[in-house]
């Protein structure tokens, strides 16, 4: 058997932690395992000395890749429950899928500092949310339908493939602000996450292809 090289070896090292500290953070807080990795593979590549354009692209995009199969196996566990808006679904499945690829090409023109900026930037405003006692505050009875309602999922797709993330921290609020019970909008948010990270990692695979630069 080969000898792994030093490097590789402290890459893996760097890396298994940092899914364990999502792993972690993500069950403790209830959140998606997304808008951990991503800050956190940052910091594995900027130890890597990964091209300074490109480490907040990578970061994203690889954060992208690992939620994939989780955010896949959660969306069928709560299929299977009966958790997931299918009406809806049919009118967000296509959306989503469009917000993701147009992210992910947008990425490709953005600066490493400003994909910084968008991450951090909504992050801070869905924690600000959080601290509000906004959970029993409505806007609507029903979620938008029709041609309306195609402009949140483009919208989510997009940020969250941005960001690195599945999506669930932007869906489930703005489900529930419409009055969609809290089971209901997460077994949806699964079903949107799983599309945002595997059409999120492949547009980013994709768009970054002829990118020349050092990447680990």
């Amino acid at each position: 058997m080969p000898e792994l090289s030093a490097d590789l070896l402290s890459m893996i090292a760097m890396l298994a932690a940092a899914a364990a500290i999502a792993g972690l953070l993500a069950g403790l807080l209830g959140i998606g395992g997304g808008i951990i990795m991503t800050p956190v593979l940052f910091q594995v590549f900027v130890w890597q000395d990964a091209a300074q354009d490109w480490r907040m692209h990578m970061a994203v995009a690889t954060s992208l890749a690992i939620i994939a199969p989780t955010t896949l196996s959660s969306a069928r566990a709560h299929a299977r429950l009966g958790s997931v808006d299918k009406k809806l679904a049919r009118l967000w499945v296509p959306t989503v899928a469009i917000g993701a690829v147009m992210g992910a090409i947008l990425a490709r023109f953005l600066s490493s500092e400003v994909l910084m900026i968008v991450f951090a930037g909504f992050a801070l405003l869905m924690a600000v949310k959080m601290l509000l006692p906004l959970d029993q505050y409505r806007i609507g009875g029903d979620v938008p339908r029709g041609s309306l309602g195609t402009i949140a999922p483009v919208l989510i797709g997009g940020l969250a493939s941005l960001m690195g993330i599945g999506g669930s921290t932007f869906t489930v609020p703005y489900l529930t602000l419409f009055g969609m019970p809290v089971h209901r909008a997460l077994g949806t948010a699964a079903l949107v996450g799983s599309l945002v990270s595997i059409v999120g990692a492949i547009g980013f695979m994709l768009s970054g292809w002829s990118v020349e630069t050092n990447l680990p």
